[in-house]
């Protein structure tokens, strides 16, 4: 089964400009901005032939870095200069590590979108992202994400 899935997910993602991942698994629109329950984001950007390079974001009101993926102020970060700002530099990656990760995380509630241009398609959904659910306080969806039909 994963075979097959890696190889739609290869198909519907090759060619694409900018993947992102939402990973909704403890997402709570009520506490989504500073209770404890985010959304996080990964996006990846293409810059060369089967080159990404990987940025992280948050639902969260605190700072957080879009390299490392941390909860942390630019200016406790080792790789922050007070006169030229972030040194830090983004995670490059393929699309096989791209799709190894949405596959290793396809058990948890996420959405997957692609970009082809200006054209933008879903590739992953769930359930749980739907406004008002909360996957520690409500249970009326089924956990876990699925492959979106090719139109």
């Amino acid at each position: 089964m994963e075979k097959v899935q890696k190889e739609i997910l290869y198909r519907r993602l090759s060619g694409a400009d900018k993947i992102l991942i939402q990973d909704y698994d403890n997402y709570c629109p009520y506490k989504a901005c500073n209770g404890g329950q985010y959304l996080f984001e990964s996006e990846y950007t293409k810059i060369g032939d089967n080159k990404f390079e990987e940025e992280h974001y948050t639902s969260a009101e605190f700072d957080y870095c879009p390299i490392y993926g941390t909860f942390t102020s630019c200016e406790s970060c080792p790789d922050y200069d007070i006169d030229k700002g972030c040194m830090a530099k983004p995670d490059i990656v393929n699309l096989d590590e791209i799709i190894d990760y949405i596959l290793r995380s396809i058990d948890k509630n996420i959405q997957v979108f692609a970009w082809f241009g200006e054209k933008k398609e879903l590739i992953v959904t769930c359930d749980t992202h739907q406004p008002g659910y909360c996957t520690l306080c409500n249970d009326n969806f089924e956990e876990g994400s699925y492959i979106v039909e090719e139109n």
